[in-house]
């Protein structure tokens, strides 16, 4: 924050690795409760991306400043897992196996679909806040959404999930 000595972040965090995984730790807080919330719950399996997605681009919208730092080299953002993984990628295994025993996703591996879908939109997420200063976020959105339906769904993946409502 302005105004706030280097001196004084490390007398609270004893590295710059420890600093990060703090601010993603906030960051996995409130996209969980976003997850957690019933009515969010009550959504059909295969109509949560677009929620998820939106509010995902809602929160980088809230800190685009926290998204400029999680835009760091690569090497860094293995340091964040070094700690415990991803809290949203294991809810994100979590529905998966739900959504799979619904018979709402086809059969896939739900942990590896866990990490491929935060991944892809995180990565679109940092392109987006990073790389465009956080214009044009529909199209990303709407291709985030896309995909993802017809990565999941158990028909030939020609409906996407806003079709299947």
């Amino acid at each position: 924050p302005p105004g706030v000595g280097v001196g004084t972040v490390y007398l609270h965090f004893k590295n710059k690795s420890d600093l990060l995984y703090a601010v993603k730790g906030d960051w996995d807080d409130e996209s969980l409760r976003f997850m957690a919330q019933p009515e969010i719950q009550a959504i059909p399996h295969h109509l949560r991306a677009r929620p998820f997605i939106e509010a995902a681009f809602a929160l980088c919208e809230q800190h685009t400043d926290m998204v400029q730092l999680m835009g760091m080299q690569p090497e860094q953002i293995g340091e964040l897992y070094d700690h415990d993984g991803s809290r949203v990628e294991q809810a994100l295994q979590v529905m998966f196996e739900e959504g799979i025993a619904a018979g709402a996703f086809r059969p896939i591996d739900p942990k590896a679909a866990s990490i491929i879908a935060f991944g892809m939109v995180n990565q679109v997420l940092l392109h987006c806040f990073v790389a465009e200063a956080g214009k044009e976020k529909q199209p990303h959105i709407d291709a985030l959404v896309d995909a993802i339906g017809r990565w999941l769904l158990p028909d030939d993946g020609r409906q996407t999930t806003d079709d299947r409502r």
